[in-house]
């Protein structure tokens, strides 16, 4: 005869102990990925790939101006590009210097070179470089 075997079961402590720490392993996780600043993240990319277009036709529109007036090139007609109206809440802008975005405390534009710069404003910060 064989002996007694008892079966070998969790007892509810043990459950519960596991339980805390997926808990507290969950609630790291949540901190770390931080999803207002991914929100905002997004944002930012999206303007600067909108003023990234539109700074590609803002150069194509002063290469094949007549006279290589600026003013030629100062409004999203004249340049041949719808103004741009995602993300929400962003600030769009065009005149001579040619476009730029203000979203999230970042400032993004484009110079008459085609570049595009980010600088940060008063009390904001560009997520994206």
């Amino acid at each position: 005869m064989r002996g007694n075997h008892r079966r070998r079961a969790f007892t509810l402590i043990e459950i519960l102990i596991v339980v805390v720490l997926l808990g507290i392993l969950v609630g790291i996780v949540v901190l770390v990925i931080d999803v207002p600043m991914q929100r905002k993240r997004a944002r930012q990319a999206v303007g600067r790939e909108n003023i990234g277009k539109a700074c590609s036709a803002f150069t194509g529109c002063l290469v094949t101006s007549q006279t290589g007036d600026l003013e030629e090139c100062s409004s999203w007609i004249q340049i041949g590009v719808a103004e741009p109206l995602d993300p929400a809440g962003a600030i769009y802008t065009m005149d001579s210097n040619g476009p730029s975005i203000s979203i999230d405390g970042c400032l993004i534009s484009c110079n008459n070179q085609g570049m595009l710069s980010l600088a940060d404003e008063v009390g904001g910060i560009c997520l994206i470089r």
